[in-house]
């Protein structure tokens, strides 16, 4: 997505893996989720991703960010 580019919104269907990589130093992410909500139940990583704040989300990252040309 870029806010000067033809693609500024995307839709993932319930049930989909899907990772975001900021590479803005300005960005804004709105997630909307059927309810009802379930913290335990919330979110489930993808066996080939690192959990969040576990060692290795930041190799992880710089891997998906030199996949897609970013920085």
């Amino acid at each position: 997505m870029d806010e000067r580019g033809p693609v500024r919104l995307v839709e993932v269907p319930p049930g989909t893996w899907h990772s975001i990589v900021i590479l803005s130093p300005e960005a804004v992410v709105y997630e909307i989720k059927e309810g009802p909500y379930d913290p335990d139940t919330d979110k489930k990583f993808a066996p080939w991703a690192p959990a969040e704040g576990t060692d290795g989300v930041e190799e992880y990252l710089n891997e998906l960010r030199k996949r897609i040309g970013g920085r």
